[in-house]
């Protein structure tokens, strides 16, 4: 009888406990899953904007960790509020090309390549 393959290459009939493999596998799945959120949360990317009159730190579980800004920009508070915004989506989409780069390495360490674009 031909075997299954499960996540990672792993057979789901080995030993013939089908299901317990499978279970298992999950509760791997889900252990290295809880580990990749934690890293998430260690992981940060900086940018800034308005020629470096912004500057945005932010961690890869999308907390804002650092705001700096050069007191100069305060003077116009519309121009201040514009590159504000364009700095924050930007670290934005910095987090998310970061998380996409930490969850395939990760999953690639468990022959799981090619499901970083998980929607998580």
């Amino acid at each position: 009888m031909k075997k299954i393959k499960g996540i990672g290459g792993k057979s789901l009939r080995k030993g013939g406990g089908g299901l317990r493999n499978l279970a298992k596998m999950q509760e791997e799945f889900q252990k290295k899953m809880e580990e990749i959120e934690s890293k998430y949360g260690e992981e940060t990317v900086e940018v800034t904007a308005g020629g470096g009159a912004i500057r945005v730190k932010m961690a890869c579980d999308y907390r804002l960790v650092g705001l700096e800004y050069d007191k100069d920009i305060l003077e116009d508070s519309e121009m201040f509020n514009d590159i504000l915004m364009a700095a924050i989506n930007e670290a934005l989409q910095e987090v998310e090309r970061k998380r996409k780069e930490i969850m395939e390495s990760e999953l690639g360490a468990l022959g799981l390549s090619g499901l970083g674009n998980l929607p998580f």
